[in-house]
């Protein structure tokens, strides 16, 4: 019998075209964890949190390979991007806010969304076709899927 060498599948992963991102992971349970993400340049990570992303995520959670199932993301925390306003820009709205799981996690930030006339309350904001929304935290912009949330509470 002839033994083919073993190949470690996460090899494959890690040689396709991807970004790099660090990001704060808070699963179902309220559990959180630093990751390091696998994100190709051509998604965005709303995409690969909503119902047309894959169904696993590939993320390195310690110092090991993991495939994350995309239903078990309750939200995804990056660095926030600063960008410097334009003149062109449309007015954004800020609430404060806390968001609170399921699991029972509550987070603590601002909503900010720029939003169409007459749909500036935060329940139009929440209440769009959208997977997840932003939930901005001292410098961290997180993710948050709202299949995963039980509640928000204006502060």
């Amino acid at each position: 019998m002839v033994m083919q060498p073993s190949i470690r599948r996460s090899q494959v992963i890690l040689r396709m075209p991807v970004d790099h991102v660090q990001a704060t992971l808070i699963l179902h349970d309220g559990a959180r964890s630093d990751v390091m993400l696998f994100v190709p340049p051509t998604e965005d990570l709303e995409h690969l949190l909503g119902p047309s992303g894959p169904r696993f995520l590939p993320m390195i959670r310690g110092s090991k390979m993991h495939l994350v199932a995309r239903e078990a993301i309750a939200g995804l925390g990056i660095q926030a991007v600063v960008a410097t306003p334009q003149d062109d820009d449309l007015p954004i709205e800020v609430q404060p806010a806390m968001v609170q799981l399921k699991s029972g996690t509550e987070l603590v930030g601002e909503l900010r969304y720029s939003a169409p006339m007459g749909q500036a309350r935060t329940a139009d904001y929440l209440n769009t076709s959208a997977d997840t929304f932003d939930l901005h935290i001292e410098g961290i912009v997180f993710h948050i899927v709202k299949a995963h949330v039980a509640l928000v509470e204006e502060r």
